[in-house]
């Protein structure tokens, strides 16, 4: 139940001297459907000594609005060690507003609040909205069980994707540290690649990409079709490697070349993004998953691919702060096993937010079954996975990622849902354009299903 911060403002904190029960010093978040106009509409208690917000307006692309308040509040017995306390009033709040609520973290200062630490991180809204979340009724119905989607493939950035959030955080760290180009690279056909040039250049930023055959498929589609046109659209300089060595190591190469031939010092974005700075656009999705959430049934699980480790490490993280249990199933698409860098990025993400010591290895879960031959080789069932949820829903994944972590949510609804609890959530991470790479190898995987 915890909530996303949709602002930045800043309150001075308040005493209640009035109040005989215990002080501690807390955030306090308030969230509701629709905006009061002014601070007459709340509660007495919590409009006394409050600055007015500089702004009662939602913020562009919330469903909802939010007004973070930091005070001190009277709360009888309060034990100094909790974490978390939390109360809902359904309708107890007079005015335009349906439904508030609230979050309490208690012993916190303004230089401890994970929320505010976040909100203190450069930031580039590239976003122009929340991702649409709702109920899959198809393959609800289809299975008899509560199946509900994230669609972080329509960001409204380029061509959709999770890179996007990413590098909401990542190129405006790079912008704050003074540079002016971004060098990051993948796999030919590599999403984070594209993406990392489409939001380079609407950024004003020179980009940079290391673009290495680590995936044994060639034909016209796949090496200068899909993503690879998006690259050149975008002014993107490419350089192909063969695969000798990990995808990273070709990138840092690449800076090297550009500060020894050109003079440049380009801003380094690893694969995927999957650094702690650009896995803090996944905390921000799961506060935001947090919100949505809330008009939906139990939702115990989470299911979603995991390549690069960032996603998944961000999302954990981000429900951690939220208040929320919800277990968070990675899907891996390809054979290298994420399990340790999952726990280093949310020890690091831990450590920039200021949250409290957890043992994040309880909290990784990974399923390797559906890899198949390797990363970038969807096999027979991920082609019969794409179709089904077409078929049912009439949503599009790809073969690369959301294909196969669809692939394991099948598996898990026609055997072991008890995996799932009450109810899941399909992440969907985008990655439609590089479906068009594979654009020779569809026409057989229909024709297979078909026979």
């Amino acid at each position: 139940m915890a909530r996303t911060p949709a602002s930045s403002d800043k309150m001075r904190p308040m005493s209640n001297p009035n109040s005989s029960s215990t002080v501690v010093q807390a955030s306090l978040t308030i969230w509701w459907e629709t905006m009061p106009t002014s601070l007459a509409a709340l509660p007495a208690s919590l409009v006394a000594g409050h600055e007015s917000p500089r702004s009662m307006r939602p913020e562009p692309g919330c469903w909802s609005s939010l007004w973070r308040a930091r005070c001190q509040l009277g709360i009888p017995d309060a034990d100094p060690q909790t974490q978390i306390l939390r109360w809902r009033r359904p309708d107890g709040i007079p005015g335009p507003s349906a439904r508030i609520l609230w979050e309490v973290n208690c012993d916190v200062s303004s230089d401890s609040d994970p929320l505010a630490r976040l909100d203190a991180l450069p930031r580039l809204p590239l976003l122009p909205s929340v991702t649409p979340f709702y109920r899959l009724d198809g393959m609800s119905e289809r299975h008899h069980f509560e199946v509900y989607i994230k669609r972080d493939d329509l960001t409204g950035v380029g061509a959709g994707g999770n890179k996007a959030r990413k590098l909401e955080y990542l190129l405006a760290d790079a912008k704050a540290k003074g540079h002016q180009s971004v060098v990051s690279g993948g796999g030919v056909q590599s999403n984070h690649a594209a993406m990392t040039a489409v939001c380079s250049k609407r950024v004003g930023m020179d980009c940079y990409l290391a673009l290495v055959e680590s995936v044994p498929v060639s034909s016209v589609f796949y090496d200068e079709g899909a993503n690879v046109s998006l690259d050149r659209l975008c002014g993107a300089s490419i350089t192909r490697f063969k695969s000798e060595k990990p995808t990273d190591a070709y990138i840092i190469d690449l800076v090297a070349s550009l500060a020894r031939s050109r003079g440049e010092q380009p801003y380094l974005i690893p694969v995927g993004g999957s650094s702690a700075i650009g896995a803090l656009g996944y905390v921000r999705a799961a506060l935001e998953f947090a919100q949505q959430e809330q008009s939906a049934g139990p939702i115990d699980t989470i299911v979603v691919a995991c390549g690069s480790a960032g996603t998944q490490a961000g999302l954990l993280v981000g429900l951690a702060m939220a208040g929320l249990s919800t277990k968070v199933i990675g899907i891996s698409v390809s054979h290298t096993d994420l399990r340790d860098t999952i726990i280093r990025l949310c020890q690091e993400l831990a450590g920039l937010l200021g949250l409290k010591a957890t043992d994040w290895a309880d909290r990784v879960v990974l399923d390797h079954r559906f890899v198949g031959e390797g990363y970038g080789l969807p096999s027979s069932q991920t082609w019969e996975s794409i179709q089904s949820l077409i078929g049912s829903d009439a949503v599009i994944c790809d073969p690369v990622y959301t294909g196969k972590a669809l692939t394991g949510l099948l598996d898990y609804l026609e055997g072991d849902r008890g995996i799932l609890g009450a109810g899941v959530t399909f992440w969907h991470t985008g990655g439609i354009t590089g479906l068009f790479g594979y654009s020779d190898r569809i026409q057989a995987a229909v024709d297979m299903r078909v026979s």
